[in-house]
C-alpha cells in the first residue's frame, strides 16, 4: 500500500471516509487502529512475555497484566522517596518532617517525567537505592516483586532509552497499561505516573470474574454494577492523560506519530452464579445482552472523559464462582495486592506474610496456613476462570450491534472466542485469507468496500482481541502484520531465530538481577526461571519434537536453582529436529489439527501454560 490511510480520533465523532482506491488497512508505521490485539492476563502477558511475542508481531497491541493502581503510586512514591532522600533535586516535593507522606506534583507533566527519568537514572546506575530495605516499605522483605512491578510500571521508558537488547525493533510497542481498581483519585494518580513512564494507552478493567478482584475488591467485572463510578474514574483518569495529550500531538505524516488513548475492556454484562441458569441463557436472544451492554455504554458516552475505544468480551461474565476470603491487602482500591494474583505466591519466595508490613503476625503456623488457604483459592480462581469462558454464551453479534451504535465514536474491539486467524477474520468482517494490502485480486472486491465503508462510517468492529490462543499456540498468530497490515517485506524468522533470540533476553535479565540483587536465594532463581522459561513453552505447538522439548522443559523447570533459563532452554530445543527448528513461524498447523491435551496428565510444574 503505497499511500496512508487516515488516523481515528479519539476526540472526533466521525472518521475520514476512505478516498478512492484506499483501503483501510493503514501503514504499518501509523498502527494506531486496534486492529490485533492479545488480552491482558494475569502471570502471562507480563514483560518477558511481550519481549517474546514482539518477534512474531511488531504491530499487535499487548496489554500488560492487570495491575492495581494503588500498587502503582505505592511503588512510585517509594521510588520517589528513595531517589529524593539520597540526592538532592529540583523537583518541587513537599514533605512534612513529621509524616512519611509526600507532595508528589501528579497534575504537573514537567515534574512528573523529570522524576521518571530519575528513577530511570538511579535504575541504571544506583539500583540499590530503590531497592534498600530502608526504603522498601511494604515491600521489606519482598524485592523481586518490588521490582517486577516498577519494571513493568517503567516498560516504555525502558523501551526508549536502553541501548541493549530491551531497545530493538520487536520491543513492547504499542503496549497497553491495563489497570485495575475502583478509587477515581487513585487510577488517575496511577494513569499520570503511566504516561510520566511513555505509556500512550491506558486501559480500564471492568471485565475480570475473578473472585479477588470482582468479590474482594469489588472491582473487575462487578464495576459494570456500578455505571456511573466507572463513568468517574474514567473522568479522572482523562484529566490526567490530557495533561500530557499535547506532547504526542505531532504531524500526522510523523511514523512515530502515537495518540493518548483511554480505553475500557469490559463484558456484555454480569451475573450471579448462585442465581445464574445456563439453559436459559442458551435460549435467549441477544437482545436482552445487548440492551444491558448499550445502557452500561450510554453512561460512559454521557460522561466527559477522552475515552476513545472499547473492548468488549462477548459474554456475561459470572460472579460468586469460587468465592473465598480475600488473600490480598487492597491497600484502600481494587485490585489486590500482586500484579501476579493468579501465580505463584511472591510471599512464600521472599519468606513473607502477606499484609501491610504492620499488619503482620508472628512467624508461626499462620504462614503454613495461607499458604494452603491460598493454594485451594488459586484452585477454584482457575475453575471459575474456565466456567466463565465456558458456560455463558459467546455472543459476538452483540459486538457488532454495539460497533453500528457507537462506532462513529469509539473504536469497537471484538473479544472473545477467538483461536486463530481465521476467527480474526470473522471479527473483522474482512474475507478470509488473502493479503489486503497486496494482491487484491484474490479476495471478493466488492465485499472488502463494503467492509472499508462500514468501518469509516463507524458502524464495524475495529479490531479482534486474542486471549490464551496467543499463549497456547503463538505461531497461529505471526502472519498478523502481513494479512492485517500489510507488511509483506517483514523477514520471515525461523522457530530456532525467536527461540535463540528469547534465550539472549533471559541471559540479559539474569545477569541484571545477579547484579542488583546479589543474594537472591536459590528458590528465588528457581521462581524466576520458571517465569523466563514458560514463556516460550508452546513455540512448538503442533510440530514435530513439540513433546519432548516440553517434557524436558517440564523437567529441567524444577532444577532452576542449577540451571539458567538459557541454559534450560538450549537443553530443551535439542529435543527438536533441525527441520522444525528451522521452519519459519509462519508455517505452523491449526489449532483444530492438533491433538489436544489430557489435562489430567499434565504437569504442574508449568501451571502456568495450563488453561
Amino acid at each position: 500500500m503505497t499511500s496512508s490511510s487516515p488516523s481515528p480520533s479519539a476526540n472526533t465523532n466521525t472518521r475520514s471516509s476512505p478516498q478512492s482506491q484506499q483501503l483501510w488497512i493503514p501503514q504499518p508505521s501509523h498502527h494506531q487502529l486496534e486492529l490485533f490485539s492479545v488480552a491482558p492476563m494475569m502471570a502471562h502477558t507480563n514483560r518477558h512475555y511481550r519481549f517474546f511475542f514482539r518477534q512474531l508481531s511488531q504491530y499487535a497491541h499487548i496489554y500488560t497484566e492487570m495491575m492495581p493502581s494503588a500498587q502503582i503510586v505505592q511503588v512510585f512514591e517509594l521510588a520517589v522517596r528513595a531517589i529524593t532522600s539520597s540526592t538532592s533535586t529540583t523537583t518541587t516535593i513537599s514533605s512534612s518532617s513529621t509524616s512519611s507522606e509526600m507532595m508528589i506534583p501528579y497534575d504537573d507533566p514537567e515534574a512528573m517525567q523529570e522524576l521518571a527519568h530519575r528513577i530511570y537514572q538511579c535504575q541504571q546506575q544506583t539500583p540499590s537505592v530503590l531497592y534498600s530495605e530502608e526504603n522498601a516499605g511494604y515491600f521489606a522483605g519482598r524485592n523481586l516483586l518490588h521490582y517486577s512491578i516498577l519494571q513493568e510500571i517503567m516498560a516504555p521508558y525502558n523501551n526508549n532509552n536502553n541501548n541493549n537488547i530491551n531497545n530493538n525493533e520487536y520491543h513492547t510497542d504499542p503496549i497497553v497499561l491495563q489497570l485495575g481498581g475502583r478509587n477515581p483519585e487513585t487510577l488517575g494518580k496511577a494513569t499520570a505516573i503511566a504516561m510520566a513512564f511513555g505509556y500512550t494507552q491506558i486501559n480500564l478493567n471492568c471485565g475480570c470474574p475473578s473472585a479477588n478482584v470482582a468479590k474482594g475488591n469489588q472491582a473487575g467485572a462487578a464495576l459494570m454494577l456500578e455505571p456511573t463510578l466507572v463513568a468517574e474514574c474514567l473522568e479522572q483518569m482523562s484529566q490526567a492523560m490530557i495533561h500530557y495529550q499535547h506532547q504526542h500531538q505531532t504531524n500526522d505524516d510523523d511514523d512515530n506519530y502515537q495518540q493518548v488513548q483511554l480505553s475500557l475492556k469490559h463484558r456484555l454484562g454480569v451475573a450471579f452464579a448462585n442465581e445464574y441458569d445456563a439453559d436459559w441463557d442458551h435460549a435467549q436472544t441477544d437482545e436482552a445482552a445487548y440492551q444491558t451492554c448499550h445502557d452500561f455504554l450510554k453512561v460512559m458516552e454521557s460522561g466527559s472523559n477522552i475515552l476513545s475505544k472499547v473492548q468488549v468480551h462477548a459474554r456475561l461474565a459470572l460472579l460468586g464462582i469460587g468465592d473465598t476470603n480475600n488473600l490480598y491487602t487492597t491497600n484502600g482500591d481494587g485490585g489486590g495486592d500482586g500484579i501476579d494474583d493468579d501465580d505463584d505466591d511472591d510471599d512464600a519466595i521472599e519468606g513473607a506474610v502477606v499484609g501491610s508490613q504492620g499488619d503482620r503476625e508472628p512467624e508461626t503456623n499462620k504462614k503454613i496456613n495461607h499458604k494452603r488457604a491460598q493454594y485451594f483459592a488459586k484452585r477454584e480462581a482457575r475453575q471459575a476462570t474456565i466456567q466463565n469462558r465456558s458456560v455463558p454464551p459467546l455472543r459476538p453479534k452483540v459486538v457488532e450491534q454495539i460497533a453500528r451504535d457507537f462506532g462513529s465514536k469509539w473504536e469497537v474491539v471484538s473479544n472473545g472466542g477467538i483461536q486463530s486467524m481465521s476467527d480474526v477474520a470473522d471479527r473483522l468482517q474482512r474475507p478470509k485469507g488473502g493479503n489486503p494490502a497486496g494482491d487484491q485480486q484474490q479476495q471478493p472486491q466488492q465485499q472488502q468496500q463494503q467492509v472499508d465503508n462500514l468501518l469509516w462510517q463507524g458502524q464495524a468492529v475495529t479490531g479482534a482481541m486474542v486471549g490464551r490462543a496467543a499463549i497456547n499456540h503463538p505461531c497461529s498468530f505471526a502472519t498478523v502484520d502481513s494479512v492485517l497490515w500489510g507488511a509483506s517485506n517483514k523477514p520471515k524468522k525461523t522457530r530456532f531465530e525467536i527461540l535463540q533470540t528469547y534465550m539472549e533476553y533471559c541471559q540479559e535479565q539474569e545477569d541484571r538481577l545477579k547484579t542488583i540483587f546479589p543474594s537472591t536465594t536459590p528458590t528465588q532463581w528457581k521462581h524466576i526461571r520458571k517465569q523466563l522459561v514458560a514463556v516460550p513453552f508452546h513455540l512448538f505447538m503442533g510440530e514435530e519434537g513439540n513433546n519432548a522439548y516440553q517434557r524436558r522443559l517440564r523437567k529441567l523447570s524444577g532444577r532452576g536453582e542449577r540451571y539458567s533459563a538459557k541454559g534450560m532452554l538450549d537443553a530443551a530445543a535439542r529435543e527438536v529436529p533441525s527441520e522444525t527448528l528451522e521452519k519459519s513461524v509462519e508455517e505452523h498447523t491449526p489449532w483444530a489439527d492438533i491433538e489436544k491435551f489430557d489435562f489430567t496428565k499434565r504437569s504442574g510444574s508449568m501451571h502456568r501454560t495450563i488453561y
